[in-house]
């Protein structure tokens, strides 16, 4: 997606607006989260018509043609079996990296949380999904064997200070964030450690933030962000369908001409509902029925 052109970029945002609509204090927010997820899906995109080596109806002759000459090129070739090494963390074969199977983090957060009756600190989270039989003894690999000894370590250390951090303490012991993430947490690490993580894309994220989008609170799950964008669709939506509703019904004009020929055929005029008056058009609606 990074090397996309900029229209093309420009474009495809421009589709995304067609289909959704969000309140205007949260459009940076709404750009970072769309460039983040549209750079992943195009990346598998990508992966996937090189794995399958097949041309799509979509792809020109000459842009496949160059993506054939990239493919073999050795230097390609080199950095693809680099980057394949260290998905599988330098072994041929990946390993298995947790235990948590199709469960999100957050769904085994919730799951802890019922059982233990209270919230869980990140070092439960991750030596519950990164133990075989979530024993909390067997762990599935050597890093995550580390971080849990190195978090005990720290903990020892500060066992003096009458408040400990635990959150800090696994931050720490994690190696703190990379590329927005933290080691053993998932997409959970973000309701830990929300306003510690750098912002996405770098210096796009955060020089073109207007003033007032600036003092906008992040976002910290979906709940939060429909809450807030339902009624921004409310207010977007309404006057559009209002507005609809009157070129529908025919004007004063037109309407003193049809009472002659088909008075049955001429359309009361609707005026736009209001609080004050949702209760009186009811009401009056009610009267005609009886």
């Amino acid at each position: 997606m990074e090397k996309c052109l900029s229209r093309a970029k420009r474009f495809y945002y421009g589709e995304f607006k067609k289909a959704f609509y969000w309140d205007s204090s949260i459009e940076n927010a709404v750009k970072i989260a769309w460039k983040r997820k549209a750079a992943r899906r195009y990346s598998d995109f990508i992966s996937k018509i090189k794995a399958d080596g097949i041309q799509l109806n979509c792809i020109h002759d000459n842009v496949w043609a160059s993506w054939l000459r990239l493919w073999e090129d050795p230097k390609c070739r080199e950095k693809s079996e680099t980057a394949q090494r260290n998905r599988c963390g330098g072994n041929e074969v990946a390993l298995g990296t947790h235990t948590g199977g199709s469960i999100t983090i957050g769904e085994h957060r919730k799951r802890l949380v019922i059982d233990k009756g209270r919230d869980v600190t990140p070092a439960e989270i991750h030596l519950h999904v990164h133990t075989h039989g979530h024993d909390g003894k067997s762990f599935v690999g050597e890093r995550s064997r580390i971080v849990h000894e190195r978090y005990e370590e720290i903990l020892q250390q500060t066992q003096t200070q009458s408040d400990i951090d635990k959150c800090q303490t696994y931050y720490q012991a994690a190696g703190g964030e990379k590329k927005r993430r933290v080691y053993g947490l998932g997409c959970e690490a973000q309701n830990y450690y929300g306003q510690q993580l750098r912002p996405a894309f770098g210096s796009d994220a955060t020089s073109s933030v207007p003033p007032s989008s600036a003092q906008q609170p992040p976002i910290g799950n979906m709940d939060e962000f429909m809450t807030r964008l339902i009624p921004a669709l409310t207010d977007h939506m309404l006057p559009l369908f209002i507005e609809r509703v009157r070129a529908m019904i025919p004007s004063s004009s037109n309407q003193s001409n049809t009472v002659a020929d088909s008075p049955s055929s001429v359309a009361p005029m609707v005026n736009a509902p209001t609080d004050g008056n949702i209760d009186g058009v009811h009401s009056s609606g009610s009267d005609d029925q009886s």
